[in-house]
């Protein structure tokens, strides 16, 4: 399936699109998205979704409230599904912290999914390199690719990255590429592209989560539209961003460490001897205070819904 509209869905089937089709009753509109492989069937003389084939991936985040364009299913957003590969967009010309950056890879990085960090629009070169710097101030084995439409050979080491026979979805705020991007690989103008505001903050380009099949690449491409927060709906793995620390942490003294105050701590030793930066070290100690907000905010909502 590679658009949904309400309860319309695009199809993909044999290099051919079928628009409009609708799914059966017993199939609710919150169980079909983006990626999902479907049974059709000729109803009345018309196609019919009949079944919703078993996933490998689902990409999501916690469900908000402002965001109508996504497909809610309780507190969980599904952005699609049946997804190899994450890009991470972030623009040059846009305010950027740190710590947005780390929500977005510790929402969407899973064990069996990719994931890459593109910094768009760098032909804002000083802007670009300054983001760059300050993702490998705390990260400096993160590959990042610096990509600009103007720049083909930036496009090139974008293609590079999406492997064959694979589905990538290209994710971040309003206006920071996506379907300038979407547009470049598909030499297509009719995504409604639109200019930042004065301020900097991106205006929805995108209004539907949207694929397409690449002949160049031999791979499938989706757009999604912004979106201001980012959460995680499921329980997130701090090896994903800190497994230089939970690497140390199996020979700290106490089984429960927090690496902070603990005589016999072997992260507080790495950090000592220069092996674990002070830097990344203040990033864990950040992320894990923002995770334990999380949790609880989790278990509060659920003691609300047992109620």
């Amino acid at each position: 399936m590679i658009e949904k509209n309400g309860y319309y869905y695009d199809v993909y089937f044999k290099d051919s699109i079928y628009s409009k089709i609708t799914a059966v009753n017993q199939i609710a509109s919150n169980e079909v998205f983006v990626g999902d492989f479907v049974q059709v069937a000729t109803m009345d003389d018309t196609l019919d979704i009949t079944k919703v084939l078993e996933r490998n991936t689902l990409v999501s985040k916690e469900s908000s409230t402002a965001l109508k364009a996504f497909h809610e299913r309780k507190d969980e957003q599904i952005l699609a599904t049946n997804v190899d590969s994450v890009f991470i967009l972030i623009a040059a010309d846009q305010r950027f912290t740190i710590g947005k950056l780390e929500r977005y890879i510790l929402t969407f990085k899973k064990e069996d999914i990719e994931l890459s960090v593109i910094i768009t629009k760098s032909d804002f070169e000083d802007k670009a390199d300054e983001i760059r710097n300050e993702i490998l101030k705390y990260y400096p084995n993160m590959d990042i690719l610096l990509l600009s439409q103007f720049d083909e050979n930036s496009i090139d080491k974008f293609k590079a990255l999406v492997e064959n026979k694979t589905v990538s979805i290209l994710l971040g705020a309003s206006g920071v590429g996506k379907s300038t991007l979407f547009n470049t690989l598909f030499a297509k103008e009719d995504q409604n592209t639109q200019d930042v505001r004065v301020d900097g903050k991106g205006k929805h380009t995108t209004t539907s989560t949207r694929m397409l099949y690449n002949d160049e690449l031999d791979a499938y491409i989706i757009d999604t539209p912004g979106f201001k927060t980012i959460s995680a709906a499921h329980q997130v793995d701090e090896n994903i961003l800190f497994s230089e620390i939970q690497e140390f942490a199996q020979d700290c003294k106490f089984r429960d460490c927090t690496h902070s105050h603990e005589p016999g701590c072997a992260v507080k030793k790495a950090i000592d001897d220069g092996v674990i930066s002070e830097a990344y070290y203040g990033r864990y100690l950040e992320n894990k205070r923002i995770i334990k907000g999380q949790e609880r905010h989790q278990l509060m909502k659920e003691r609300m819904k047992n109620k």
